[in-house]
C-alpha cells in the first residue's frame, strides 16, 4: 500500500490548489477525483460553465450577431451548438491545463470514488477496481451539489437544477426560477437577455439579501426593466409536469397561486458532497446540509483529517475555496500558525450587469454603530461609459469618518468583478480618502469611478465640517 504525506479527496479548485501547495513544500501528495477530468463542478458544470453560457448569450445578443437571438428563435439548434462549442472548448482547455500542472509537480492522480476506511486509509473504487492508499494527513475538498427538496420532481428535461440547466437540448420558451440568491439571479438575467420570459420566485421578499441594500434594489430595478417578473413570499407546494413536452408545467404555491412555464429551475442552495465516504463511521462531525465542521485551521474533530472549500459551507466561492485549500496545507505542515483566509474578499455575482462587493455593507456599518460616510459615482457620468453607451450602475464606497479609511466597496455595472480588486486592496491597505484621490487613473477608464466616488465623499465630508 502506497504511503503519502497528504491525500486530497476532490479535484476541484480547492483540492487542486491544495495539492500544488503541498507539492511546493516537497510533500508526497495524492489527489483523488471521482471524474476522469480534474477541475470539479466549478469547471465542468458550475461556475466556469455558467459563465460560458453568459458570455455566449452576451456575444450573440450584444455583439455583431444579435439578429440570431430574436425572441422567436428559441429552438434554433445552431445557437445551442454555438453554446456547447464554446463550453466544450473552454472546459477541455482548462481541464487539460490542470492535469498537466498536477503531473508536472509530481502529484499522483487517482480516478475513482474515495471512501475512508479509517483515519489514514482511503479506498478508491474506479468502476469496480479497488485501490487502497494511506496518508499521514487527509484533506477533504469534495465540494457540493444542488439541493433537491422532495416536492420538486426533477427530470432534468423541463425541471432543472443549476447543473442540468447547463446541458439544455433547447432554450426554454419561458422559464420560472425559484431562488433569488446568486445562482437564481444569474440565470434569470442571462435568459432575460435572450428575450425569454422569466419569472423569479422566492420565499423571502428581496433578491441577493447579502448585498448592500442600494445595490440589491438597483439590481431589482434593472431586472424588472429587462422584463423579469417577480413573485415574493411564496413557497412551492407542488409541480405538475405533463407528459407532452410541448405543454407547459404548472407550479402550485401554498398561497393558492399557480403559474405555468415551459421550464423550471430550482436554485435554492447546495448540499456538501460527502455521501458514501464513511465520514459517519469515523465520527467526523457535520452540520446543516451535510457541511463538514472544522476549526480555524480547517481541521475536523479527527486531528489528521482536514476539510476546505464548499464542503465546509459558507462562503462557498471558488475563489475562497482555493485560498482555504492552501491555508489548510500550510496549517497541516506547520508552515504558518492558524492561517485562515482574509476577512476582506470579493464577492462576484455574474448577473447582467455584474455585481461585486468587498467589506462592510451600509446595514452592517449601522449595526456596528460606526460613524461612516458614503460616496457614489454613476457609470452614466464617466467618459468611458459614454463611449460604450452604458447607462446602468454605480460604484459606492463606505468610509470611516474618523480615520478616513475605506470600509466597503460595492459595484453594480460593467466589469464590476474586475474593478473590485482595487477596492479590496484599498480596504486592506487602509488607504485614506485623500490618498486614493491623489492617485492618477488612466483616462478614460472605468477605474475613474473610484475617483468620482472619492470626490463625492470628500465633498460631503467638507460640507459637514
Amino acid at each position: 500500500m502506497v504511503q503519502y504525506d497528504l491525500i486530497i479527496i476532490g479535484g476541484g479548485p480547492t483540492g487542486e490548489k491544495a495539492a500544488r501547495r503541498a507539492a511546493e513544500l516537497k510533500k508526497k501528495v495524492a489527489l483523488v477525483e471521482f471524474n476522469k477530468e480534474l477541475g470539479g463542478a466549478v469547471v465542468t458544470n458550475g461556475s466556469l460553465a455558467s459563465k460560458i453560457l453568459r458570455e455566449t448569450i452576451l456575444f450573440f445578443n450584444c455583439g455583431g450577431k444579435s439578429n440570431r437571438f430574436e425572441a422567436d428563435s428559441t429552438d434554433n439548434l445552431e445557437e445551442i451548438n454555438d453554446l456547447y462549442y464554446r463550453k466544450k472548448f473552454s472546459i477541455n482547455s482548462e481541464t487539460k491545463s490542470i492535469l498537466e500542472e498536477i503531473l508536472l509537480k509530481g502529484i499522483k492522480h487517482y480516478t475513482g470514488w474515495a471512501k475512508l476506511e479509517n483515519q489514514n486509509t482511503i479506498s478508491i473504487d474506479n468502476r469496480g477496481k479497488l485501490t487502497k492508499i494511506r496518508g499521514d494527513y487527509i484533506l477533504i475538498a469534495t465540494g457540493s451539489y444542488p439541493f433537491h427538496p422532495s416536492n420538486i420532481p426533477f427530470d432534468f428535461e423541463k425541471i432543472h437544477d443549476s447543473d442540468s440547466i447547463l446541458n439544455l437540448k433547447r432554450f426554454p420558451k419561458s422559464l420560472s426560477i425559484f431562488g433569488t440568491g446568486i445562482v437564481g439571479c444569474e440565470f434569470a438575467s442571462m435568459f432575460a437577455l435572450k428575450k425569454i420570459p422569466v419569472t423569479l420566485m422566492d420565499s423571502g421578499n428581496t433578491i441577493l439579501p447579502f448585498l448592500d441594500n442600494e445595490v440589491s434594489n438597483e439590481m431589482l430595478h434593472i431586472m424588472k426593466k429587462s422584463g423579469i417578473k417577480f413573485l415574493f413570499n411564496e413557497e412551492i407546494k407542488d409541480i405538475y409536469n405533463p407528459e407532452a413536452s410541448e405543454t407547459n408545467l404548472k407550479i402550485y404555491f401554498h398561497s393558492g397561486r399557480e403559474i405555468s412555464s415551459d421550464m423550471f429551475l430550482f436554485a435554492n442552495g447546495r448540499n456538501a458532497k460527502i455521501s458514501g465516504m464513511n465520514l459517519d463511521k469515523l465520527g467526523i462531525q457535520t452540520g446543516d446540509r451535510n457541511n463538514i465542521l472544522v476549526n480555524s485551521n480547517y481541521q475536523t474533530n479527527i486531528p489528521n483529517i482536514f476539510a476546505a472549500g464548499d464542503v465546509i459551507g459558507f462562503p462557498g466561492l471558488a475563489s475562497t475555496g482555493m485560498s482555504q485549500g492552501v491555508s489548510a496545507v500550510n496549517n497541516i505542515f506547520s508552515v504558518t500558525k492558524n492561517e485562515t483566509i482574509t476577512s476582506i474578499f470579493p464577492y462576484g455575482v455574474y448577473t447582467v450587469p455584474e455585481i461585486s462587493m468587498a467589506g462592510l455593507t451600509e446595514d452592517q456599518a449601522k449595526k456596528s454603530k460606526i460613524n461612516y460616510g458614503i460616496g457614489k459615482a454613476y457609470y452614466k457620468n464617466i467618459p468611458k461609459s459614454k463611449i460604450q453607451g452604458i447607462e446602468d450602475g454605480f460604484l459606492k464606497i463606505l468610509y470611516d469618518r474618523n480615520s478616513r479609511y475605506l470600509l466597503g466597496v460595492h459595484i453594480i455595472g460593467e466589469l464590476a468583478t474586475e474593478l473590485i480588486h482595487f477596492g479590496v486592496l484599498m480596504i486592506e491597505s487602509k488607504m485614506t480618502l485623500e490618498k486614493i484621490h491623489s492617485m492618477i487613473y488612466n483616462f478614460p477608464t472605468f477605474h475613474e469611478l473610484y475617483r468620482y466616488a472619492i470626490i463625492d465623499a470628500l465633498n460631503q465630508t467638507d460640507s459637514n465640517e
